[in-house]
């Protein structure tokens, strides 16, 4: 999904991209009201 040259360094102990391999690799979806995160 992600490469390690688009990673970069924040505050966080997750890993954090400024872009995907392929455009099509993750979708963006509006939250629909009552939705569950995880």
């Amino acid at each position: 999904l992600f490469s390690s040259r688009a990673k970069y360094e924040h505050s966080s102990p997750w890993p954090a991209f400024t872009e995907t391999i392929h455009e099509d690799s993750v979708a963006k979806r509006k939250e629909r009201p009552g939705a569950f995160k995880v």
